[in-house]
């Protein structure tokens, strides 16, 4: 058991030092069990989903509360990713309502995140649909709440705050979460509550047991009647208004929500902006909750303020109407009164000889400088060494197939410690004995580092510094784009759902007073589908406008039987390479290692690889490897 004590730790104190990012994990995992509850800010969200992962698996009984940052900078003309938004809003929602006082809690946001205020408290209070089987609710009812909330209407739900309805059936994607419901009604009674795929429609199996589902609103800022009469007074209290200038003003109060709409928040409330610690703050059964802030201070949020200053006084030169940084961001004398409230507790990396709370450190692996040993060779005596010691040491990696390869060569490698040799999972790691082994654990560390007499071994970094890093590979932005425009006027393509059809043209549509960038596709008999460029990834371009394709017919089941065709003989197909696979399983096994030289070769070589060259290298080695 990976064990220290942390009763005493938090008494009277503002920093606690020698934390690890890497070993942040494990510290926060331990300190849970004896707090139960706690506030943790992060650096950015890389870090947030990589915490709360790990999290999950150590402290599987704890809920776990995300609030990340939105992902556009201050003041920037663009709106946030509505998943994120959406995230944000079911945590707050959450903790306006919930009681937490028999649960192990763990809230996790970052530095950018906690700058971003919030709908007030009370908008959260009195705003979210409750819908459990067997309540009475009319479907026209049902529909006019969901529509006051801020979702939009469509034929086909796909995306988060949609929401569609075919007779007695309502489906729902909810803000904030993984995968859509849907609501069967019979007689203005629901009758039953199931999740449902949102790319094929199907309901998912074993989800049918939901007995009530909550819904959020999908946005803070809901374009209703009394609200936009609110932001039209506030705006003339802020801006001159130029009727026929001005199209911010106009396009909102028109009902329209544009983008970047975000930076007028708090505009459409009487009350000032909330903060995500009021909500801690209102929340009775957050009592006793402990904030830290990991690799942050006063210093780091005055910095930051001073950016926000600098971005509001760019957009101020532009002749744009923005409010200041205080009427959307946490102000540094905001933080201080928190801080006060709370008692923030500050954790770092750093070693100080006169505070060392916690002697966990970054260590580098050894690297090969020999073309007579292999770094491979240079890793094991590194191990060699530790264990005469008397350490545990944990090599951790992700890919499990590696990780066992890896565990064979060390066994082959260690006669006499085989028996010390073992795989474990990460819950496993943290609370049983593992005093002086060699543990094998499938989680992805950050860095390598040591704490104690515990030494984790970040299989990353033996890779990265022995192995020519890959060609990067092209982002899904950047693809959704060469899609686009890769696309001419009368190229057949293939939707997942419809079939074949002809590209005719980009277009714009209104729907609900937003307008969407839409692909006009035309199927047999003159048939027209427009397609959202978000959603660009359920077509497939199958040819130019020089071919002679049969197309398909819009309801027709012509498509769906082609699909069914194809499905059959990949099963086919599939079926084949396990049978292969199997007797290739069952022949004896020839061990083969990496040659001693190999990393240096890699290291020398002196071209970038292909993406095809890199997959066709992984997919030999993985097949050597596997000793299949």
């Amino acid at each position: 058991m990976i064990d220290f004590k942390v009763n005493p730790i938090f008494e009277n104190r503002s920093y606690i030092n020698g934390i690890d990012e890497a070993f942040l994990p494990i510290f926060i995992s331990k300190t849970l069990q004896t707090y139960k509850k706690l506030f943790l800010v992060l650096k950015n969200d890389k870090q947030l989903n990589a915490v709360e992962n790990l999290i999950s698996i150590s402290n599987p009984k704890c809920k776990i509360l995300s609030f990340p940052a939105w992902d556009t900078s201050p003041y920037d003309k663009s709106s946030p990713n509505v998943t994120l938004s959406g995230q944000r809003i079911s945590t707050l929602t959450v903790l306006t309502k919930n009681d937490f006082s028999n649960e192990e809690l763990i809230v996790l946001t970052t530095f950018n995140g906690i700058f971003i205020k919030t709908a007030p408290l009370l908008f959260y209070k009195n705003l979210q649909i409750n819908i459990a089987v067997s309540q009475t609710i009319s479907v026209l009812k049902l529909r006019d709440q969901i529509f006051n909330m801020g979702y939009s209407k469509v034929n086909t739900v796909r995306e988060n705050n949609e929401f569609s309805i075919r007779g007695d059936i309502v489906d729902i994607f909810n803000s904030g979460s993984q995968k859509p419901f849907r609501i069967y009604i019979n007689n203005d009674v629901v009758e039953n509550i199931s999740y449902f795929d949102s790319l094929t429609q199907r309901n998912i199996a074993h989800s049918s047991k939901i007995k009530s589902v909550s819904l959020n609103a999908a946005s803070e800022i809901l374009l209703l009647d009394e609200n936009i009469q609110i932001f039209k007074k506030n705006y003339s209290k802020f801006f001159d208004i130029d009727i026929k200038n001005d199209e911010i003003y106009s396009k909102i109060i028109s009902g329209q929500r544009l983008s970047g709409i975000e930076n007028y928040l708090g505009l459409f409330f009487e009350n000032e902006l909330s903060n995500i610690f009021d909500f801690i703050n209102f929340n009775k059964t957050l009592c006793d909750i402990r904030v830290l802030f990991f690799e942050t201070n006063i210093n780091h949020v005055n910095k930051r303020y001073d950016e926000l200053n600098t971005l509001y006084q760019k957009r101020i030169d532009e002749n744009s109407n923005v409010l200041l940084p205080q009427k959307n961001y946490l102000t540094p004398n905001e933080f201080k009164e928190y801080s006060k409230k709370r008692k923030f507790i500050f954790i770092n990396h750093l070693q100080k000889n006169d505070s060392l709370d916690f002697n966990s450190k970054r260590i580098n692996l050894p690297k090969s400088n020999s073309l007579n040993k292999s770094a491979l060779e240079y890793l094991l005596q590194f191990i060699v060494n530790e264990l005469k010691k008397k350490k545990s040491l944990i090599f951790c990696s992700s890919d499990k197939e590696k990780l066992l390869n890896y565990k064979k060569y060390f066994e082959s490698s260690l006669i006499d410690e085989k028996s010390n040799i073992i795989h474990d999972n990460y819950y496993n790691l943290l609370n049983s004995n593992i005093k002086n082994k060699l543990v094998f654990c499938d989680i992805n560390i950050g860095n390598s580092f040591q704490f104690n007499d515990y030494v984790f071994i970040n299989e990353n970094d033996y890779s990265k510094s022995n192995f020519k890093p890959k060609k990067p590979k092209i982002k899904k932005a950047e693809n959704f784009l060469k899609d686009l425009n890769t696309l001419k006027t009368n190229d057949y393509v293939a939707h997942i759902d419809h079939g074949i059809g002809i590209y005719k043209s980009l277009e714009i549509i209104n729907i609900s007073n937003n307008d969407h960038d839409c692909l006009k596709i035309e199927y047999s008999g003159g048939d027209k589908l427009f397609v959202p460029v978000e959603n660009i990834n359920l077509l497939s371009k199958i040819g130019d406008g020089t071919e002679i394709r049969i197309l398909d017919k819009l309801g027709s089941s012509q498509w769906l039987i082609k699909k069914n065709k194809i499905k059959n003989k990949i099963d086919d197909l599939a079926h084949k390479l396990i049978n292969t696979a199997a007797k290739r399983r069952v022949q004896n096994e020839v061990t083969v290692y990496e040659p001693k030289n190999y990393s240096d070769f890699i290291n020398n070589f002196p071209h970038v690889l292909t993406d095809d060259q890199e997959t066709a290298i992984d997919d030999t080695l993985k097949d050597i490897y596997s000793n299949k």
